[in-house]
């Protein structure tokens, strides 16, 4: 089954094939020890973005990512996945690039930064925009 993935170890967005036999096929595909989903966004094509609902719990946090226009983050991965009519989990529709023009990536670098990185509109090349002092390192 496709389902994009949206990477915050890598800073990378990209397809998987994910072998869904039931919703636990999710927590794998989510990564970073997940073992509860949330679907906070659903798309108007069907596709929802399913994400680590304990993503702030886990002792090392990777990273975050957000959307543009979005007011907050997410704490670790997430995958985009389809859904038919009466629920069941399908192929995404969703575009790649569309998700790739929209998200950014906050990293906590080992020195103690914040990076911040997203995807250059020309390409699929990563840009990083900046790297800032993390003010809850103090």
């Amino acid at each position: 089954m496709k389902a994009i993935k949206i990477d915050v170890e890598t800073c990378e967005v990209y397809y998987i094939d994910l072998d869904y036999k039931d919703y636990r096929s999710i927590y794998p595909a989510i990564g970073n020890g997940c073992n509860l989903f949330s679907i906070p966004v659903s798309y108007e094509n069907g596709d929802g973005l399913y994400v680590d609902d304990e993503g702030l719990m886990h002792p090392e946090i990777v990273g975050y990512f957000t959307m543009k226009g979005w007011e907050y983050p997410i704490a670790g991965n997430a995958i985009i996945l389809g859904s038919d009519e009466e629920g069941e989990s399908k192929d995404c529709k969703t575009d790649i690039e569309d998700i790739r023009k929209q998200v950014i990536f906050i990293k906590r670098n080992h020195d103690k930064t914040i990076e911040i990185v997203m995807f250059a509109p020309q390409s699929s090349r990563i840009a990083h925009i900046a790297g800032m002092a993390d003010p809850s390192a103090n």
